[in-house]
């Protein structure tokens, strides 16, 4: 049966990447709230690895519905606030009904990022495929959905191991935008790898 889902063999670049692959399951989400269940939804934004829903509030005030995926959100319950549905999701095994519009991850950086490098020996290969699948397994979301997409990790190992970033920024040039400059005065080096431009809320409604 065609499901339009990438086979195993057919992963371009990522390929062997980690020595084994990890099929994602596909399937529909039913959203349940203890003794009611919630409407379905088919998400417009979708930010894996989210537990704030920082990244998605703009879109969802833009009138898009929006799933923030994570596994620190309640595994028995979605919580829906406004057009945000906090679901709990493994990168591994949760899907969407269908493709979103535009994909955001932020998957760990813990076993990754150079400020813990120290204890890269300490870890050795098991965390650092831990952190790799997780992020493997976002890259494999955005071919899949085929859609502009922005996932998110410091300055670390993934440059070396997937690909280096074309850009990075600091969260202190942004902070003038926000009410309280304050908040984000500071700076942590991100590296960005993205398709496509997504640094707005407006994307097309087809």
């Amino acid at each position: 049966m065609e499901t339009g889902f990438p086979r195993e063999d057919d992963r371009g670049p990522l390929s062997g990447l980690l020595g084994f692959g990890v099929l994602v399951q596909w399937r529909t989400l039913k959203v349940s709230n203890c003794k009611k269940e919630l409407p379905a939804r088919v998400y417009d934004v979708i930010s894996l690895a989210d537990e704030s829903g920082e990244m998605v509030k703009p879109w969802a005030e833009a009138g898009y519905f929006c799933a923030c995926i994570d596994i620190q959100h309640s595994i028995r319950r979605v919580r829906r606030e406004g057009n945000i549905d906090y679901v709990w999701g493994d990168l591994r095994s949760w899907s969407p009904i269908r493709p979103p519009k535009i994909l955001f991850a932020f998957t760990p950086c813990t076993h990754l990022a150079v400020s813990g490098a120290r204890d890269f020996n300490q870890k050795s290969w098991p965390m650092l495929r831990d952190g790799m699948d997780l992020f493997y397994q976002a890259i494999f979301a955005a071919q899949w959905a085929g859609v502009p997409y922005m996932l998110e990790n410091p300055v670390g190992r993934i440059s070396g191991l997937y690909a280096p970033a074309e850009f990075y920024f600091h969260p202190s040039g942004f902070a003038g935008l926000l009410e309280d400059p304050s908040e984000e005065a500071y700076t942590k080096k991100n590296l960005p790898l993205a398709r496509e431009r997504v640094c707005s809320s407006r994307v097309e409604t087809s």
